[in-house]
């Protein structure tokens, strides 16, 4: 008995994921480019991985943020870090607050 509440206490540990990208937070995101733009909301500045989503032409997307959030645009930016309550915009493929 012992035994198997050790193993349902070790895989119970185990399954814990932290959520890259989410949190209590969150910010607006306005696409003043022409055509969709892809963004990645990472909790570190090297963009490598983290919650993948698009933005598209004209047009305002809310993302949910940690306390420290990077946010990427198409991967080819260097990381910009946001605030909770941010707005920011794309413009020019670009990111900048708004």
């Amino acid at each position: 008995m012992k035994r198997l509440a050790l193993v349902l206490g070790l895989s119970l540990t185990a399954c814990e994921m932290e959520e890259i990208g989410t949190g209590s937070g969150s910010i607006d995101v306005k696409n003043a480019d022409d055509g969709t733009v892809d963004v990645l909301i990472a909790d570190s500045k090297d963009c490598f991985a983290g919650l993948r989503g698009s933005v598209n032409s004209m047009s305002t997307r809310m993302f949910s943020v940690g306390e420290e959030s990077y946010l990427c645009v198409n991967e080819t930016t260097p990381a910009f870090p946001v605030k909770d309550g941010g707005k920011y915009v794309i413009e020019g493929g670009a990111l900048r607050p708004q």
